[in-house]
């Protein structure tokens, strides 16, 4: 009986125990408040990554976010790097924050945290880079806003002035000569300018018209008489005007091997470019003349026609007639580091692992590679400080608001520079539009860029010392030269609307 009694007993309990696991769901560690289904965790989505400026209002949207069985019950925003901010809204989806003032780049981390109806909790980090505001010209804060921007892009180094009238309104340089050498850049230091060469040639080919020497009309046939039935009939009426302006025909480079490249010729420069201009009007034209087509044998050619009437060296011309009337101390010709001692920047390519490597400018390889050999003179082998860069586009700025500057040309005679030939926006040595000049320049090394506008009454020159692809406009060098024009542009309007 006692025993009968006892089973009796653990019948009920185990009953009993059946019966409260199949009121909490079985046990199996469902979540979904029943039906034995298993609640899926949601998706926390806490929005792209961003980039703004000090002051900018910052939204953070977790609206992306989502779950599969159900919904999402509740949103919590929390931060958990950089300088603490304010949030708006931290219990939504969308929450926002002002970005705090900085004097160098800040990035801040934000956490959104998503909880579904069945209690399951999912997450997700956002981060916002905070860059200093842009300000305004002259405010003293230029070199923050260039080493900002050199840093996001890494170049070794980046450079820009600023002039008004004749006034500098502000200047800067940062990084190092070399990334090599802890050796930092200074306002001082010298530039190459690359193609930026050519507006200074055709300024040499005006003077040189207005002295007498040489007319923008002259032929290869009037200047090579000699060459007269050797040159191909197709160049012996071709301008000078043409050469400078692109449309004569001729193309990019040399087209024949030349030494040249490895700076091996020890003739004097005319003879050497003498020989070029011989060699290539031989060659049949890869352009159609009165068409442009950027060549840098066309400014080579040209620069020899000058040597032909002068007598004198492309190089000696422009130190007689540019760099010594404008006190242009710190200009001269190939790479800046002359002796290779790191007095001055040296050029850099990116190699593709990724990392800056600096050329020796001594190098007959990097010559070959990289520069510009110095029988290309007239088409891009120029270098110069910021002064004096702001110098000489200051002579252009009075010359586009059609001033007559005295030592130099009249109005009417800069316009000439300045008016670009049918079917293209490039005049003598500049790209035009609007009152507005522009060039860059690069030897494969450095790249620069001069803008010159008449409206806002200012020139700009940019400059890097670093060149992964002077023709990617998507590259560093020049994603870090469009960004600071931009920047220059919003902070000179802001200190002169």
């Amino acid at each position: 009986m006692q025993k009968h009694k006892i089973q009796f007993i653990r019948f009920i309990y185990i009953c009993l125990f059946t019966l409260v696991l199949s009121a909490c769901g079985g046990g199996e560690g469902d979540t979904s408040g029943g039906g034995g289904l298993t609640n899926q965790v949601p998706i926390a989505i806490a929005g792209p990554n961003q980039s703004v400026t000090s002051g900018a209002t910052v939204r953070l949207d977790g609206s992306g976010s989502s779950d599969s069985d159900g919904s999402i019950a509740s949103y919590t925003w929390t931060q958990t790097a950089g300088i603490t901010v304010s949030l708006t809204g931290a219990g939504t989806s969308n929450a926002s924050f002002t970005a705090p003032s900085v004097n160098a780049q800040e990035t801040l981390i934000f956490q959104l945290a998503v909880t579904d109806n069945g209690g399951a909790t999912a997450t997700s980090n956002v981060s916002v880079t905070v860059n200093p505001a842009t300000g305004f010209a002259g405010d003293g804060q230029l070199d923050l806003v260039v080493d900002t921007i050199r840093q996001r892009h890494g170049l070794p180094s980046l450079a820009a002035i600023i002039i008004r009238n004749d006034q500098t309104i502000e200047k800067s340089a940062m990084g190092n000569r070399s990334v090599d050498a802890n050796i930092p850049i200074t306002v001082n230091d010298q530039w190459h300018i690359g193609s930026i060469t050519k507006s200074m040639t055709s300024l040499l080919a005006a003077l040189l018209v207005r002295d007498g020497f040489i007319q923008w009309t002259s032929t290869l046939a009037d200047i090579y008489p000699e060459l007269v039935g050797i040159m191909l009939p197709e160049y012996q009426d071709v301008r000078l005007e043409e050469l400078l302006s692109h449309i004569s025909g001729l193309p990019r480079d040399p087209l024949f091997p030349v030494t040249y490249y490895w700076d091996g010729d020890t003739r004097p420069f005319p003879e050497q470019r003498q020989e070029i201009v011989s060699k290539s009007l031989v060659l049949p034209p890869t352009n159609t003349r009165g068409e442009f087509a950027y060549s840098n044998l066309g400014y080579i050619v040209a620069g020899s026609m000058l040597e032909r009437v002068t007598g004198s060296d492309w190089e000696s011309l422009i130190q007689d007639y540019v760099f010594n009337p404008l006190v242009m101390t710190q200009a001269g010709f190939g790479a800046p580091d002359t002796q290779g001692t790191l007095a001055q920047p040296v050029g850099h390519s990116l190699l593709s692992s990724g990392v800056w490597s600096p050329w020796d400018p001594w190098d007959p390889g990097v010559k070959a590679l990289y520069d510009s050999a110095d029988v290309f003179g007239p088409a891009g082998t120029v270098y110069a400080s910021l002064d004096d860069m702001a110098t000489y586009l200051g002579l252009h700025l009075r010359g586009l608001r059609g001033e007559t500057v005295t030592g130099f040309l009249t109005g009417q005679e800069f316009a000439k520079l300045y008016t670009p030939f049918p079917n293209s926006n490039y005049a003598l040595g500049w790209s035009v539009e609007n009152l507005f000049i522009a060039h860059n320049g690069s030897n494969g090394l450095w790249l620069a860029l001069a803008n010159v506008s008449a409206n806002r009454n200012a020139a700009f020159f940019i400059v890097t010392n670093a060149v992964d692809d002077a023709f990617d406009p998507n590259g560093h060098s020049w994603s870090a030269i469009n960004e600071l024009r931009d920047e220059l542009y919003t902070r000179f309007d802001a200190a002169f609307p």
